[in-house]
């Protein structure tokens, strides 16, 4: 199956020395799934030979009428909450390009250890695929026009005064308690409580297997009577690698095998042991790669 796995990474001005994970980022999913092609959509930057890097600005026509309607309403940076949004628009005017009509597309934070063509077939089935009701940071795209529908939902939610007026109220109420607001989570958990069954939930422990929420949770917010715990250690889940692969131990499951790792935010620095350990140097993997 002809499976693009897609990142998008957005530089801009940014000089955080944690975004050098992201070679060993898109080095991890090619050799994990060699067969397909790995996507970055992104705005500067050389990569090795087997990244398909894509100008992020032949695509951003696609975000220009998002852009009219969008209202900041998070206590983040209007720049970066109005990007995750954008991305959605991205990714479907890049399958649109390409003639494809599904991808798999991942936060540019994660460590891909599945094989994503085998898994589609499980998951396809789904217009998109969330972690714990709302995270896409492994996002199953099953179709362009799932992708359609839910680009068109983000646009309602901007548009319609009865859900703008829904938004702001809740924006109030989490900011009343802690920083936040309203973001493209927040669209994944309303388009998936508004239409049942278009939008699959993967962090959950099925049959042993599961996709990780976040490496430095242990489970969800508030979930731990519902959900259960995976096993921590120095504030990160423990994962332990067999045969490159992850696994973490779940307080109710046993022995959980990880199809991803998503190192968010402050984890990002343990991207490279992560990948270190299973490859030996980048180098090493980069010559593997070429065989």
């Amino acid at each position: 199956m002809f499976l693009p796995i897609v990142f998008i990474h957005y530089h801009g001005q940014s000089k955080d020395p944690r975004e050098s994970h992201l070679p060993y980022i898109l080095a991890q999913a090619h050799l994990t799934n060699p067969g397909l092609p790995v996507i970055l959509i992104t705005d500067k930057g050389q990569y090795d030979d087997y990244v398909v890097k894509v100008d992020i600005n032949s695509l951003g026509h696609s975000v220009a009428e998002f852009d009219k309607v969008y209202r900041h309403m998070n206590t983040n940076p209007d720049a970066y909450e109005r990007f995750c949004f954008q991305r959605w628009f991205l990714t479907l005017e890049l399958l649109r390009q390409i003639g494809q009509d599904r991808c798999v597309c991942f936060d540019s934070d994660v460590m891909v250890y599945t094989n994503v063509a085998q898994e589609n077939d499980r998951l396809g089935k789904y217009d998109l695929t969330v972690t714990y009701g709302m995270s896409p940071q492994c996002n199953y795209i099953g179709s362009r026009v799932g992708l359609e529908r839910f680009c068109d939902y983000i646009m309602r939610m901007y548009t319609s005064p009865d859900i703008l007026a829904r938004l702001q109220a809740e924006a109030d109420e989490i900011r009343s308690r802690r920083d936040g607001g309203i973001c493209d989570m927040t669209a994944f958990r309303m388009y998936g409580q508004e239409n049942p069954g278009r939008v699959g939930e993967i962090g959950l422990v099925v049959d042993g297997e599961a996709y990780d929420h976040n490496i430095q949770m242990a489970c969800p917010e508030g979930g731990e009577e519902t959900c259960g715990r995976f096993e921590m250690m120095n504030n990160v889940k423990a994962i332990r690698m067999i045969n490159r692969t992850p696994f973490c131990r779940h307080e109710r499951h046993g022995d959980v095998r990880m199809h991803i790792l998503h190192f968010q935010g402050y984890s990002k620095p343990l991207i490279p042991i992560a990948f270190n350990e299973s490859w030996g140097s980048l180098d090493e993997a980069r010559q593997m790669a070429k065989k």
